[in-house]
């Protein structure tokens, strides 16, 4: 799977506009059945630390290949 960090610097009062689409053949960490996927998305300032907001997808049950198809706005 791909997993891309974005650092950048936004101008006060801005938002970002973020679309979690789809995962493909995510590795499987369960023992029994198939993980339960989910992505979660943070905000983080110029320190790298928590910023104001963070998103999270609902979980797909036992799928290796979820889509999502959500839109998070973080101001």
């Amino acid at each position: 799977p791909q997993v891309r960090t974005i650092y950048t610097e936004l101008p006060k009062r801005t938002f970002l506009q973020v679309r979690i689409v789809e995962a493909k053949d995510l590795e499987n960490h369960e023992i029994i059945g198939k993980s339960d996927p989910y992505v979660r998305v943070t905000m983080l300032d110029k320190n790298k630390n928590p910023y104001l907001r963070k998103v999270k997808t609902k979980h797909i049950k036992s799928n290796l290949n979820p889509t999502w198809n959500e839109d998070f706005t973080l101001f």
